[in-house]
């Protein structure tokens, strides 16, 4: 069996080359960086190992893993030591970190999650496909399955995994040399690498205040900002008891956030005889908690929905799409008056579909949506107490000048909850809402490496990406029961919920929030719940700047304008359609190839644990099999 070197920190640096005899000729070994140890690096190492058990190389293979933690495997999104309550918005039975792809299994045994989970036999832990489990579990299993893959490399591949976070990668005559930072250390490897991948997941937010503060006032109201939540234990152990607590997003982190600062206080859930659940405080949670986004909007919860069949599209289709184009001549979708039509009227005919069953009407498919649209304003006629569907019932949940937003908000979010408990088979709201993941595969296929025209590009991104990604992708309905519960509980208070003033408070340092309606509270701490998008221009990390200090990548721009004349510089790092660096100069570069969420605005939808979703490892580890068959050769020959 291969040794495996596991390095931290500054432990003695590996050798670009392997001396078995003092007499024999040093023998150079091919070197390959993975950068990022979460699991879409963890995929490029399996990718890796699977190609190169298929052939017995003379080369030395050399595999340098990267990451900021040691949860290899694991990243930092499912690190395995955070709290169990802090839950998956994905099913058991769609999580499965093996690629069952030819024959080029690296590790004998492979397990779906949910056979690992069986095998484990986790107390309180379900492992039904339809279950949704802890984030630590998960990385748990992510976990195994790397050391599964340590354990099964061919005797001439040599993996190296560092605790480290990688701050420069210096081009040399078409290799790289990578510098790299620890808790004690910065170090410069002596020895080029062939190959790169980079897996970094979310990158560093950008400095600047939120608020908008001098940097004077940022220092003196530092120890109230939290811009990162994770790990919870650890950054929200500063906020004590009394406080008031100001939470801007209202998606799946505002959810971890609001739990740590509850149950993971010691705060108990009880369900009632009839089903209702009652939160009970620890006495330990902050005094009051005050979330808010730009539109208030909750997410929408979802009921395990594993293994359903899929929706067979009415209108969002590749026949319908071909119909619709206007300028045939042009390789770019114009996303306005081309696929947002159709987008429209598919989850349109989701939402009636099932209201239809709910009246008992028949609802009769027709390609044509004139149609449709006919047997929709028959039942209105028939039924005019029935709201008419629109984007904005999911979109806009709230009408202007409501007098008691809370109340709303509560009253909204009791309904949602029920009709998330019925799902997408007899909610005819949750059909519409839920549409979008049936959609979303065909949609990446048009919307990935530019395919949009710039201002479609931007009105998806900016008006649309966020509305679909809370409607369809929410928590399971288990987590939103328990932040209603808390709520319930006079915890949390949403009358600033929808797009409130912020301002600091100069003479205590506290945040100001301040409804449409002028209503004020002041707060003594301030929580960032959003996930960090992609943008080059304000990404703070070292080896980002370096890389477009270097001009060996370059942001994206969408020049596909139309008749808007402008382009859109979508904020993402430029890549070819196989996930290859771009640079300045517009030349590919071969050796560096991006996946996952460094991908996102080039591609859509890459913050899921799918192995299919946005593939780019799988080739790039053919590739590299190739090229070290040819870089054997030449070494070889030489």
């Amino acid at each position: 069996m291969n040794t495996i070197l596991k390095m931290k920190d500054n432990d003695s640096i590996s050798r670009s080359f392997f001396e078995n005899d003092v007499n024999k000729p040093i023998e150079f070994s091919f070197n390959i960086a993975i950068i990022g140890g979460g699991p879409k690096g963890l995929y490029g190492l399996e990718r890796l190992i699977a190609n190169f058990s298929k052939n017995s190389f003379p080369q030395k293979i050399e595999i340098h893993i990267f990451n900021r933690t040691p949860f290899f495997g694991a990243g930092d999104i499912y690190r395995t030591d955070q709290p169990h309550y802090l839950l998956m918005n994905y099913n058991n039975g769609y999580i499965n970190m093996w690629k069952h792809e030819e024959d080029s299994w690296c590790v004998k045994h492979q397990q779906s999650f949910t056979e690992w989970l069986e095998s484990k036999n986790f107390s309180l832990i379900s492992s039904s496909p339809y279950g949704y489990s802890p984030r630590a579990i998960v990385g748990e299993y992510l976990t195994d399955g790397f050391n599964q893959i340590l354990n099964s490399c061919p005797e001439n591949v040599k993996i190296i995994s560092r605790v480290a976070e990688v701050i420069d990668l210096k081009m040399k005559e078409n290799n790289y040399f990578i510098k790299f930072k620890t808790e004690e250390a910065e170090i410069q490897l002596p020895f080029p690498f062939h190959q790169v991948l980079i897996a970094t997941g979310h990158r560093k937010k950008s400095s600047q205040h939120p608020l908008g503060v001098t940097t004077h006032l940022q220092d003196s109201i530092k120890e109230k900002y939290i811009g990162f939540v994770y790990p919870v234990q650890k950054k929200l152990s500063i906020i004590p008891t009394d406080a008031k607590v100001a939470i801007k997003g209202l998606g799946l982190t505002f959810i971890d956030t609001v739990l740590a600062l509850t149950e993971g206080r010691g705060g108990k859930f009880k369900i009632q005889e009839n089903g209702k659940m009652i939160y009970h405080p620890s006495g330990n949670e902050p005094a009051k908690i005050f979330p808010f986004s730009r539109t208030g909007n909750p997410m929408i919860p979802r009921k395990a929905n594993w293994n359903t069949v899929p929706k067979k599209l009415f209108f969002f289709n590749q026949e319908n799409l071909a119909r619709k184009r206007k300028n045939k001549l042009t390789n770019f979708y114009d996303f306005k008056n081309e696929i947002l039509p159709l987008l429209k009227q598919e989850i349109t005919a989701a939402y009636y579909e099932i209201l239809f069953q709910e009246y008992q009407q028949e609802f009769t498919f027709s390609r044509d949506f004139k149609n449709l649209k006919k047997q929709i304003d028959n039942f209105h006629h028939q039924f005019p107490d029935e709201e008419k569907f629109s984007l904005s019932m999911l979109f806009n949940f709230f009408p202007k000048g409501i007098s008691d937003f809370h109340k709303y908000f509560m009253a909204y979010s009791k309904y949602i909850l029920e009709e998330a408990e019925k799902g997408e088979a007899k909610s005819p709201i949750i059909a519409a809402a839920i549409r979008w993941k049936y959609l979303s595969d065909f949609f990446n296929e048009i919307y990935s490496f530019g395919k949009l025209d710039a201002a479609g590009h931007k009105d998806f991104l900016e008006n649309y990406c966020g509305h679909f990604n809370r409607i369809a992708y929410g928590p399971p309905l288990i987590n939103m029961k328990k932040i209603h519960a808390i709520a319930k509980a006079s915890i949390i208070d949403y009358s600033f919920a929808q797009s409130p003033q912020v301002r600091i408070e100069p003479k205590n340092h506290t945040i100001i929030l301040t409804s449409s309606d002028s209503k004020k509270v002041a707060c003594d701490f301030y929580i960032d719940a959003r996930i960090p998008k992609n943008n080059l221009e304000e990404d703070e990390s070292p080896l980002y700047q370096s890389l477009l200090r270097q001009g060996i990548i370059r942001p994206f721009r969408n020049i596909n304008v139309g008749n808007n004349k402008t382009g859109y510089n979508v904020g993402c790092v430029e890549l070819s359609a196989q996930g290859n660096a771009i640079t300045r100069e517009g030349k590919i570069i071969k050796n560096i190839t991006f996946t996952g969420t460094p991908t996102e605005g080039m591609t859509f939808d890459n913050d899921t644990l799918s192995r299919e979703r946005n593939d780019f490892v799988s080739n790039w580890a053919k590739t590299i099999r190739k090229e070290i068959i040819n870089f054997s050769k030449q070494k070889i020959n030489v």
